[in-house]
């Protein structure tokens, strides 16, 4: 940003390298227990002239952050001992992947083709955990 001294005020200009600046928060998902939040917090690249979007974990109690990876879609499992979530496994393949909390362990579950809508709904997003946490269901 650049200030710019009129007199006694200054104005500030917004010019497009101040966008690698920003960073959202999104998706925020509590845990079943409440002791956990996810979130999503994206930043653009300049390079790759892409956003990016990091799943972060905050324990509410300590309010420390851990960084799970790059994704999106975090959903947290019945038990809260696990969070499904969205991304790329390195090989330009995008599915769900799943994180154990208490070993923090990253596990590939399956591709998911990406269709830009399905019954309405963004279908890279449209995932969810069975009621006793032992399947995902996913279109």
């Amino acid at each position: 940003m650049h200030l710019e001294e009129t007199g006694n005020k200054s104005k500030s200009f917004f010019s497009v390298d101040d966008l690698a600046l920003i960073r959202s928060v999104s998706e925020p998902r509590l845990s079943p227990d409440g002791l956990f939040v996810t979130c999503v917090i994206a930043e653009i690249d300049q390079q790759t002239d892409r956003s990016t979007g990091h799943i972060v974990l905050i324990n509410c109690r300590t309010r420390e952050c851990e960084a799970i990876g790059e994704g999106s879609g975090p959903q947290w499992s019945p038990e809260g001992d696990r969070i499904a979530y969205l991304a790329e496994n390195g090989q330009s393949a995008y599915g769900i992947w799943v994180y154990n909390v208490s070993d923090k362990s990253r596990n590939w579950l399956t591709p998911i083709h990406e269709s830009g809508y399905f019954i309405n709904h963004l279908a890279n997003k449209n995932f969810a955990w069975s009621p006793d946490g032992r399947y995902i269901a996913f279109p």
